[in-house]
């Protein structure tokens, strides 16, 4: 039998697994693929997040994002800071790439703040908390500014110095700052009703049917992830 951690390296180049991933971002599905992946194969998925977390494609970063969410692990929790400092370096050279990773990398904070893991829920507070301060400051508009700042508003109970810059934020035209407006208003209102559904990640969508064209090549990527699990690299 193959060393299964060969396996899931020569899958990162495979092109079935790029045209089933991105077939399923097309539909809207990719969670279907990568949930079970992070959620079973901590460890493994966090190799594997890692890895498309260096790609030059945004895609392949966009995808690690979206999986390293679903890794709620208190032996990972600097994954998702890793790679959006990345990002934020991305950034300057390649600024619509990394505002597209960035849109990924805030639904995957969404879910770890709210994780019972301790870790792991400081770790998504403070990439929340980053992503406010860059667009409170100007220096990057990452996109659904409001929904980062909802979250991390839930999160830390308002209990976090980043909203101190979000006092007058409904009077400049910074680029970001009006969807921060919204998030701002609704916490200077204490609209938790607003807040809580700003702050919601995505649900996870439905489990991929046996019968779908991608489930083969799917499958092969998480047998190989639960093999791999507890074996040495």
């Amino acid at each position: 039998m193959n060393d299964p951690w060969d396996d899931l390296y020569e899958m990162l180049s495979s092109k079935d697994l790029e045209s089933s991933l991105l077939e399923s971002t097309r539909a809207g599905d990719l969670d279907a693929l990568l949930a079970p992946l992070g959620q079973e194969s901590p460890r493994a998925a966090a190799w594997l997040a890692e890895a498309m977390g260096w790609a030059d494609d945004y895609r392949w970063r966009s995808f690690g994002a979206v999986l390293a969410g679903w890794i709620d692990c208190a032996d990972f929790p600097t994954i998702l800071p890793a790679m959006f400092r990345s990002e934020r370096i991305v950034h300057q050279h390649h600024p619509l790439d990394s505002l597209r990773v960035g849109e990924q990398l805030l639904i995957a904070g969404r879910r770890w703040s709210s994780s019972p893991n301790t870790k792991v829920r400081e770790s998504g507070v403070r990439l929340l908390a980053d992503m406010v301060g860059d667009v409170a400051s100007g220096s990057i508009p990452w996109r659904n500014a409001d929904a980062a700042a909802a979250a991390l508003f839930i999160a830390t109970s308002s209990d976090h110095n980043v909203f101190t810059w979000l006092q007058d934020i409904e009077k400049t035209d910074v680029p970001g700052h009006r969807e921060l407006a919204l998030a701002a208003k609704a916490i200077r209102e204490r609209d938790i009703k607003t807040l809580k559904s700003l702050a919601a990640p995505p649900p996870a969508t439905s489990i991929l049917s046996h019968h779908d064209d991608r489930y083969r090549v799917i499958k092969k990527l998480w047998d190989a992830a639960s093999r791999a699990e507890d074996l040495p690299m």
